[in-house]
């Protein structure tokens, strides 16, 4: 049984299935909750309100949480920023250093909130919003404003971006609308 009280396998079938399509063409199927489905949205609504791509806000949120709003990491590197909190894992001395000045926890309660901070982060980088899931990796996990910046052996380059990768063809072939 899973935490939730789920068996294991009913949590593993619901999540992925693998589908081949004609022509041998491997597309994953996505079943999302209905506050995974709330966190997309609010990235695409988000996106579009501060000039950033929604889908590589999905596809950061995917990588941070896998879109669980009550994410909470206090630990390591994050914990000395003052926790990263929410889908977006937004640390606090980042958050803060941008201009938000609410509680951290609202961050795991709202999704629009979320979101909103996710973007105006993406947003604030400099020379504008990343135009690419590598550079956006960048800025979001290293505060990096290139990709191609990152020295070869770099933990964003190595790990993060290919996940950041693999998640915007996840939101690309599982899309979600109002």
């Amino acid at each position: 049984m899973s935490r939730a009280g789920v068996p294991w396998w009913a949590l593993a079938l619901a999540v992925l299935a693998l589908v081949v399509v004609p022509g041998g063409t491997a597309v994953v199927l996505l079943a999302v909750t209905a506050e995974q489905r709330k966190v997309r949205l609010a990235a695409q609504t988000a996106g579009r309100r501060f000039g950033v791509s929604g889908a590589i806000l999905e596809a950061i949120g995917y990588v941070e949480s896998r879109w669980r709003m009550s994410a909470v990491n206090r630990t390591g590197a994050d914990g000395a920023r003052g926790g990263s909190w929410g889908p977006f894992q937004l640390s606090e001395k980042t958050a803060r250093a941008y201009g938000y000045s609410g509680p951290m926890d609202a961050l795991t309660q709202d999704a629009d909130l979320a979101a909103e901070w996710a973007a105006r982060i993406m947003a604030a980088r400099p020379g504008g919003a990343p135009q690419n899931t590598d550079d956006a990796a960048a800025w979001w996990n290293a505060g990096r404003t290139s990709f191609a910046g990152l020295g070869d052996a770099h933990v964003t380059r190595t790990d993060y971006a290919p996940k950041a990768r693999a998640a915007l063809e996840l939101v690309a072939s599982n899309p979600v609308t109002a």
